[in-house]
């Protein structure tokens, strides 16, 4: 390879692994300097290649690694299956479930502030609807 003048890439790619170097606190020895894109990419594929290698090197542990990806699969499909059928029956849910639901939210924290302003407590037929003040959360 001919040696190249240093271009815009370069530069960047310099500036980019002197950045890395400052956060890691370490010189990083394995990258070499590249000037142009193509530079960059043969750089990154022999990585990958590298560490690939490295990883599947058929130690117990990489035997290991597999045997529990290959187990996690039908968890992961399961799940899939779970979160789409929750989804779907939320869909069948009416929308005014939603909106009845809200609304009673809405007037339970009304009421709380009712009672807490007023001190009273609201009853019908002897049935109080609010717990004690104590027993609220009025945060």
């Amino acid at each position: 390879m001919a040696t190249a003048t240093i271009t815009d890439i370069g530069a960047i790619w310099e500036g980019a692994i002197h950045r890395y170097e400052m956060v890691i606190g370490m010189k990083v020895e394995s990258l070499a300097k590249a000037n142009n894109v193509d530079e960059i990419l043969s750089q990154i594929q022999g990585n990958v290649a590298s560490f690939k290698a490295h990883r599947h090197d058929g130690s117990k542990l990489d035997r290991f690694r597999s045997l529990v990806s290959k187990s996690l699969d039908p968890v992961e499909q399961i799940s899939k299956i779970v979160a789409s059928a929750v989804l779907s029956v939320r869909q069948h849910i009416p929308p005014c479930i939603w909106l009845i639901n809200a609304h009673m939210d809405v007037t339970k924290v009304f009421l709380s502030q009712h009672r807490y302003l007023h001190g009273s407590q609201l009853s019908h037929k002897g049935k109080t609807y609010l717990p004690e003040p104590h027993d609220t959360d009025q945060t």
